[in-house]
């Protein structure tokens, strides 16, 4: 099973009201199976590539992957970007990423794939009236090869849902938006290598809004596309539904017409010179609730429906409800389906039993279903009872591979009630990659109309000489280092096997026991081994110390807050989110983060009976982790575990360093030698808990409550940490 992590606080507030406004929240389901040589398939979960996919593709046997990306996450600004991944299909190992800032990710037809690279469309940040389109090339290494703004002269707002292209020509569509007015549906034609407009043109235009999307080449050489035509909310049952086949001139050449109100209808040009395309109800059929998924075959000359498959149509009834987002033609001419289901098959009521799923499902040429799969994230979010064993997921892309299996694309979250009981320091959206044999199904499951993705468990990762521990650390006021650890030697203390573990800066040694699931360091005062994580508990649990400063024994109160999981290549790992009071290092609790078969995430031990005497450093976070048969690099991709940016006052080129005063503070901090430009600041607790971030402004900052807090500027390419304490 692997599950991702959870969001910020902030977020959850984004979270409940969109669903109680939508039905779910958008998620982020990435099922995906590479171009394999072998029928091996796989499952990945990752939070730190985008929080919604947009488009994916695949070149050279490698996915590149388009999704939705928080650029400056918390600040004002906010700016969401364009993030283009690159994957490696034969273990789903994230190769490469490319962050477009100037690109804002609309649409999700937007990704054109060749040989040597791909075109990307889309629009600048904050340009609405007249705005142009900018079609940005990479080649298959995301290296930038060139950026074409593409202006309109179409009035209103230039709304680009994609592009397709020939050997000469771009071709660009979408939807003109005319504040207040209407809406026009249109085409543009680009000279490739001038990127001068050769034509652009609307589309027929009766209704007050006017759509356009799903544009593909045709066998014969012509464009088809869905064209949907209605006057707006309240307007009654107007909704017209046209697949138009438009020649390279831009003239409609022939057109099939469709009543499906309130649906959102998918295009697919057939290798016959036929059509498929869904519905919400058969065409020209017995009137049924709009709630099925239809995909219907359009004969070539476009005036005949041959024949019409329809998905189950109401929850109640049939336990189920489809909506379907992508679909292809298979080598074999069959034809496979993505989308998610709201499945209550199991309670017969939307509840706790209920669950929003991504599947997968082929059918013939004819229409005949060969399979259809669900395929069910389990949730550890706890109580399980409460919350639901299921996290919602949507499948949202469908590839084929060279193996014949299938890839999939898509989105998963949590749900609200889920989202509530997790800690709110770790993000809720996650880009999950599975892939599939030919049959839909996936290595190490059993193979099932409902696949429930729980038994591709990670082997645990084992401690042995040579695991190694990487943190990153603030050494002083200025400057930004890493610690190490790493078990040189085992040993025996009485009858007990330890770890001898050696931290890397002073050359001191501590010794750990692991028995199961448990960890015990030897606590030299009390001359025994005292328990500090146990990896299995779900329970609070009591730990003693003594400490150098303390001439007493104590006891610590560990009280476990929340469970989550967090990605780490090629692993989910299950993390418990703890509290520890009476810790005898800070007056306040500390809060910080186990991870599973790994260890602390702020600190090797807990940090208990210190108070502050033995080490002034402030440990921000575990970066790395390394032993024999696992290795997580925990610090994101392109970062080395020890090759930490360290900004000093003394080294730092530049404008001199800023400062802060006072500090201590009663928990106003004023900012001196501020440098122009946009400066950054984020303030976290000692464990790493975000407690604001946001653009400086020339006020000072406010720290509402008493602790010792890591204050973070950011300045372009240099940052300076400031260690703050609030006394009050």
């Amino acid at each position: 099973m692997r599950i991702a992590l959870v969001k910020t606080a902030r977020k959850l507030v984004l979270l409940q009201v969109c669903h109680f406004v939508c039905t779910y929240i958008w998620i982020l389901f990435l099922t995906m199976g590479g171009l394999l040589a072998q029928n091996e398939t796989f499952n990945i979960l990752t939070d730190t590539i985008g929080v919604q996919l947009r488009d994916a593709d695949i070149i050279d046997d490698k996915l590149i992957m388009v999704s939705q990306y928080i650029c400056n996450e918390g600040t004002p600004s906010n700016i969401t970007c364009t993030r283009v991944n690159h994957f490696d299909l034969e273990d789903g190992r994230l190769l490469n990423s490319l962050i477009l800032d100037s690109l804002f990710p609309e649409g999700d037809f937007r990704l054109l794939v060749s040989n040597s690279g791909f075109h990307l469309s889309g629009h600048p940040h904050n340009q609405w009236l007249m705005r142009p389109t900018i079609i940005h090339q990479s080649d298959t290494l995301l290296n930038t090869l060139s950026v074409a703004t593409i202006g309109s002269e179409l009035p209103g707002i230039n709304n680009n849902e994609g592009i397709i292209e020939d050997e000469e020509y771009f071709y660009l569509y979408g939807t003109q938006i005319i504040p207040g007015i209407h809406s026009l549906a249109y085409i543009t034609k680009v000279r490739r290598t001038t990127s001068e407009v050769v034509w652009e043109k609307t589309l027929p235009n009766n209704h007050l809004r006017n759509s356009l999307h799903d544009m593909q080449w045709t066998p014969d050489g012509h464009l088809v596309c869905l064209n949907q035509r209605d006057n707006g909310e309240g307007a009654g049952s107007n909704a017209k539904h046209f697949v138009l086949k438009v020649d390279t001139s831009g003239t409609v050449v022939n057109e099939y017409m469709f009543d499906d109100d309130g649906s959102e209808p998918r295009l697919l040009a057939a290798s016959d010179g036929g059509f498929y395309f869904t519905t919400r109800a058969i065409p020209n059929g017995p009137v049924f609730p709009s709630l099925a998924v239809v995909i219907n075959k359009l004969n070539t000359d476009m005036d005949m429906v041959e024949w019409s498959f329809s998905l189950p149509r109401h929850a109640f009834t049939y336990g189920r409800e489809y909506k379907l987002f992508d679909y292809l033609e298979a080598s074999n001419g069959d034809i496979v389906a993505c989308g998610s289901t709201t499945d209550i098959s199991d309670g017969g009521y939307f509840g706790v039993n209920h669950s929003q799923n991504g599947f997968i499902m082929r059918l013939t040429p004819t229409g005949e279903l060969v399979w259809l799969r669900l395929y069910k994230i389990p949730s550890s979010i706890e109580p399980i009872e409460e919350l639901g064993s299921y996290r919602p997921s949507i499948l949202r892309k469908v590839i084929e591979t060279s193996s014949g299996g299938f890839a999939a694309v898509g989105d998963v979250h949590y749900s609200y009630p889920q989202a509530l009981a997790i800690d709110g320091t770790a993000p809720l959206d996650a880009i999950w990659l599975i892939s599939t044999d030919s049959n839909g199904c996936v290595e190490g499951e059993e193979c099932a109309e409902i696949i429930i993705l729980d038994g591709m468990e990670m082997e645990r990762a084992t401690w042995q000489i040579g695991t190694k521990w990487t943190y990153e650390v603030q050494e002083t006021q200025y400057l930004y280092g890493y610690e190490t650890y790493e078990v040189i030697d085992t040993v025996r203390i009485g009858t007990v096997l330890a770890f001898a573990i050696e931290e890397g800066s002073t050359g001191r040694v501590e010794y750990a026991h692991k028995d199961g699931d448990k960890v015990y360091f030897w606590d030299a005062t009390t001359g025994a081994f005292v328990l500090h994580y146990d990896f299995a508990s779900e329970t609070d649990y009591e730990v003693p110390w003594t400490g150098i400063c303390h001439t007493h024994t104590a006891m610590a109160a560990v009280s476990i807050t929340s469970l989550s999981e967090r990605f780490a290549y090629p692993d989910t790992l299950r993390v418990q989110h703890i509290r520890v009071d009476d810790n005898g290092t800070y007056d306040e609790p500390i809060y910080t983060k186990v991870i599973e078969g790994v260890g602390g995430d702020n600190s090797l031990k807990l940090k208990l009976g210190l108070d502050e005497c033995t080490d002034n450093r402030v440990f921000v976070k575990l970066r790395c982790f390394q032993t024999v048969n696992a290795s997580y690099n925990f610090a994101g991709f392109g970062v080395g575990c020890e090759t930490i940016q360290v900004v000093s006052a003394d080294e730092a080129e530049g404008p001199p360093p800023m400062r802060i005063y006072p500090n201590p503070t009663a928990g106003e901090v004023h900012i001196t030698d501020v440098p122009p430009g946009i400066i950054r600041y984020t303030i976290h607790t000692v464990a790493g808990a975000v407690v604001s971030q946001g653009i400086l402004n020339g006020t000072p900052l406010h720290i509402g409550h008493t602790g010792i807090y890591l204050l973070r500027l950011d300045a372009g390419e240099t940052a300076q940490t400031f260690r703050v304490v609030v006394i009050k």
